[in-house]
């Protein structure tokens, strides 16, 4: 069976809503949503994974592996280039196995310079090709003012490190409510991800993939940036010469800390 793993940025993809936040009332006018800062400008985010993979032949479960992954990531803006803004991403701590580059993160030590709009589009990323993970938006905001409940939608097309497929995957956002997070006013951004093979890839005789997770992220808008983000996704690959299905879990957990 091939490896094919869908892994997503520490942009996307999360799940339900805890104690930690507050619901306050909704504006009723529409809301510009856009990153912000200055050069010089640091976030630090901790990062968890936690991934369950199944294997099953002829029907029956066959393994079970469970992978922990744990990171710090300095992000740094660099310099603005007109309205948008250079940042390195620096994977500062790590603990686990896992090869980070298929997460769209940098290896440990490794810095990776990427340019982003101020809706969290990624222009450009020194190094790596456009079609790579690293051109998944780190946040996917809306390209006009919404209002509470809207909803917007982009698809994007890339091919994951070593992966022997291209993937087509769509984002769709909505703007839930109003919340407080440590005694500041947050939005809640729910979100969902379908991810299948390329047309050309479907049509494959050996295999079938599909993948969806669902999840939301918390953005102060005053500040300009994600403060908390969780998630969860199913991948399933399923072999159809022999039948054998591998399913894996992913829970996804990002905040950012002082």
């Amino acid at each position: 069976m091939p490896k094919i793993e869908l892994k997503f940025s520490h942009l996307i993809l999360m799940f339900l809503c805890f104690s930690g936040c507050a619901h306050l009332s909704s504006p009723k006018e529409a809301i510009e949503l856009k990153i912000k800062g200055k050069k010089g400008d640091i976030e630090i985010s901790l990062i968890s994974l936690s991934r369950e993979t199944q294997y099953y032949e002829k029907g029956e479960l066959s393994q079970r592996s469970i992978r922990n992954l744990t990171l710090k990531i300095k992000s740094e803006i660099d310099f603005i280039e007109g309205e948008n803004f250079w940042i390195h991403n620096t994977t500062v701590e790590k603990k686990g196995n896992e090869a980070l580059h298929g997460f769209g993160f940098p290896e440990l030590r490794e810095t990776i310079k990427l340019k982003l709009n101020p809706k969290g589009r990624v222009l450009e990323v020194e190094g790596y090709p456009k079609d790579s993970a690293f051109y998944l938006p780190p946040v996917m905001l809306p390209l006009t003012n919404v209002r509470m409940g809207e909803m917007w939608e982009e698809t994007f097309h890339w091919n994951g490190e070593g992966q022997p497929v291209f993937l087509k995957t769509t984002i769709q956002c909505t703007l839930d409510s109003v919340q407080e997070w440590e005694k500041k006013k947050v939005y809640k951004i729910t979100m969902k991800a379908i991810s299948l093979l390329e047309e050309e890839d479907r049509d494959n005789p050996d295999f079938t993939f599909k993948s969806s997770s669902e999840g939301y992220f918390l953005w102060d808008n005053e500040k300009g940036s994600v403060v908390y983000a969780q998630s969860t996704g199913r991948d399933e690959v399923k072999s159809l010469k022999d039948k054998n299905l591998s399913v894996t879990i992913t829970q996804f957990t990002s905040k950012t800390i002082p």
